[in-house]
């Protein structure tokens, strides 16, 4: 299913936007302003620039929140001296890391 996340979130866009924009011609909130088509190539270029960088700077940023809390010594999974690496899942789930025995 997340081989196909980019394309079924292009999809529900593509199927949303044409409801919405029906919608809004249908039931207006408010009166039609001349500029109004003029915009929607912006409008679109911007939600898809914002796609694009949601898409370049996320993992970038987890990557980074992750180093950052290692270097604190943070994290759900933290190496002990006395726990060893492949043990300390187990550990954490026993709730031995929390010095339960």
């Amino acid at each position: 299913m997340l081989s196909h996340e980019p394309v079924l979130r292009l999809g529900i866009f593509l199927g949303v936007l044409p409801a919405l924009l029906a919608l809004e011609r249908l039931i207006p909130w408010r009166q039609a302003r001349p500029l109004g088509r003029r915009r929607w190539p912006a409008n679109l270029g911007l939600a898809v620039l914002g796609a694009l960088l949601v898409r370049a700077v996320m993992p970038a940023a987890a990557v980074g929140a992750a180093l950052w809390a290692e270097a604190r010594g943070w994290g759900l999974l933290v190496v002990r001296p006395d726990v060893e690496t492949a043990d300390c899942a187990v550990q954490a789930a026993k709730g031995r890391l929390a010095g339960r025995p």
